[in-house]
């Protein structure tokens, strides 16, 4: 069997698309940084180069390189489903193409991925080595030069709205990849986005003025000198941190309702909206059922959980208040898990850090950014790292889920956001 003859027996017998679309510039990591060479012993092609792999759905999988050869007949697709296993010829791919669809994949296995170009003189060297693990990125929001602060998901997880340092907002349709429009008020780079409970505005900031946008009119709607912007889950307050002080407005009227403790640190809502978790010293928790004039603590942790009490050598990260659980009863503070109720700590993060953090709603796994790069997954029952994602190319800024708990989205200072999944527990 000839060449061709095998390329079609081959997207036949396993479902291999080829097409011939554009070259994405991904660049790859945790390969070797080695540059490719010839194949010895020949003068076939220059070797492809910046392999990357990813699902676009739970059964099909996209690669993309950058094709440096001239006159080639074509790639040859190698693939191997253990790190130790041998790599198998799966398919061709045409001269000039940069990418390929493979079909019939599972979301739940890891596979490895790596090509090469060939031709009438011989076969090139092989591209870097590509790892793709189940649950892995899925799309890749991009901006032509700049950095991407922030990202958020709409509450149907349809849209994705990012802010970025070149004061801009957009709001993105994530599953084509595309913009659908531009926001433009901020002075400054826009470090956070949220939208609230019904989707219909939108709020960002860019750490001095936040603004409130109408999401469906593309519109300004409000703005005013404040912080860490955030909407209850309720829908009932809009927070913001203003002059250091933790300050609920009416989202409609925007009259400041309730003035707090001052805090330096992050803030949580329950996902009931009733419970508000105040980071500094100490952690603060606020009952917002049937609140009066002046909202009182109804608890706090007035001491810093120190690394000794369980083991000198765990990473505490200074007490930093990370994340909550959806009901508020725990918290993550540096890499302990403790009880709101006592200050107990009742379990240690597995291989804990990371810069900026988002707990599932649903309250099973913690995402992590980090500034070499990656994007870190805990199952919080626990406390198990089990994910590392790789593909940004600086450090991550912030990371949030969709409603559903299934996907993550992650803004770097490579310019892109990028959606990872789908994840659950059982992978």
């Amino acid at each position: 069997m000839n060449r061709a003859e095998r390329n079609i027996a081959m997207n036949r017998n396993i479902g291999l698309t080829l097409t011939g679309l554009g070259f994405y510039a991904l660049l790859t990591l945790g390969c070797s940084d080695d540059p490719p060479t010839r194949a010895q012993g020949n003068q076939g092609p220059t070797p492809p180069t910046r392999l990357t792999a990813r699902f676009v759905t739970a059964t099909q999988i996209r690669l993309d390189w950058q094709d440096n050869a001239l006159g080639e007949d074509g790639f040859e697709i190698f693939e191997a489903v253990a790190i130790d296993s041998n790599f198998i010829n799966i398919g061709t791919s045409p001269a000039n193409s940069e990418n390929a669809y493979l079909e019939g994949k599972n979301s739940a296995l890891k596979y490895f991925y790596k090509i090469r170009a060939y031709s009438s003189d011989g076969n090139s060297g092989f591209s870097n080595k590509f790892e793709l693990e189940g649950g892995s990125m899925l799309a890749r929001l991009e901006l032509e030069e700049g950095t991407m602060r922030c990202a958020a998901f709409n509450p149907d997880g349809s849209k994705v709205a990012t802010g970025s340092g070149d004061y801009k907002v957009r709001l993105w349709d994530w599953a084509t990849e595309s913009e659908i429009r531009t926001f433009l008020y901020h002075e400054r780079a826009v470090t956070r986005s949220q939208f609230s409970p019904g989707g219909g505005r939108l709020v960002t900031t860019d750490d001095i003025q936040v603004v409130v946008w109408d999401v469906n009119a593309g519109q300004y709607n409000y703005s005013f000198v404040g912080t860490r912007p955030q909407y209850s889950p309720d829908g009932r307050f809009l927070l913001a941190v203003v002059d250091t002080t933790v300050t609920l407005f009416d989202p409609t009227t925007y009259n400041p309702l309730h003035v707090l403790a001052r805090t330096d640190t992050e803030l949580f809502f329950s996902s009931d909206g009733r419970w508000l978790i105040t980071g500094g010293a100490p952690i603060r928790k606020y009952d917002l059922n049937g609140v009066a004039d002046t909202l009182r603590a109804v608890q706090t942790m007035n001491r810093y959980v120190d690394s000794t009490d369980i083991n000198p050598r765990i990473p505490v990260l200074e007490g930093r208040l990370n994340a909550i659980t959806p009901d508020a009863q725990f918290a993550i503070v540096g890499s302990l898990m403790i009880r709101m109720s006592d200050s107990t700590v009742v379990r240690v993060m597995d291989n804990f850090g990371g810069s900026c953090f988002a707990m599932s709603p649903d309250g099973t796994m913690l995402a992590a950014g980090t500034t070499d790069w990656k994007i870190l997954l805990w199952d919080v029952a626990t406390g198990q790292q089990t994910r590392v994602l790789h593909g940004h190319t600086y450090s991550v800024y912030s990371v949030a889920w969709n409603a559903a708990s299934s996907y993550v989205v992650s803004a770097s200072g490579d310019g892109s956001a990028r959606i990872w999944g789908p994840f659950n527990r059982s992978l």
